[in-house]
């Protein structure tokens, strides 16, 4: 789809591909059927048949973005909302093959901050240097 350069940019453009081309294939097959052609059964679905044709190519390439989005995720081992999302919008386009997954997950900026300051083990110990003689000092002198 393109290329990766920066891991988080990369898998929001793609969630934002699916989405553009989601909403507009919804668009497509949720259109009101104007009152001129519901007169006549043939015009509906002659009118019906042609807003797949166009919808249908839209919700392939939402598919192909959001399963790029999680695909890179995975591959990156880079989750966010994008991700999350990506895979949420996977499992409500195709359940069959996208089922939704069962398990509960930290959120992905959910990480503990700490830093152990414990010093490590082995290391030699550092040594501080004497103190250095006062400038007024005679001692050790002649």
């Amino acid at each position: 789809m393109f290329a990766i350069k920066d891991n988080a940019d990369s898998i929001a453009a793609a969630a934002r591909i699916g989405q553009i081309s989601q909403n507009f294939s919804d668009a497509l097959f949720t259109a009101e059927i104007p009152k001129d052609v519901q007169a006549y059964q043939d015009a509906v679905d002659a009118y019906c048949d042609e807003l797949t044709n166009r919808a249908d190519p839209l919700e392939k390439k939402s598919i192909e973005a959001f399963s790029f989005c999680l695909d890179s995720s995975n591959k990156l081992n880079w989750y966010n909302e994008w991700s999350q999302l990506c895979e949420k919008e996977l499992a409500q386009i195709r359940p069959q093959d996208f089922p939704a997954a069962g398990e509960i997950r930290a959120q992905p900026y959910n990480v503990p901050q700490l830093m152990d300051s414990q010093p490590m083990v082995g290391t030699a110990s550092v040594s501080t240097p004497a103190p250095t003689q006062a400038a007024g000092s005679t001692k050790g002198t002649n």
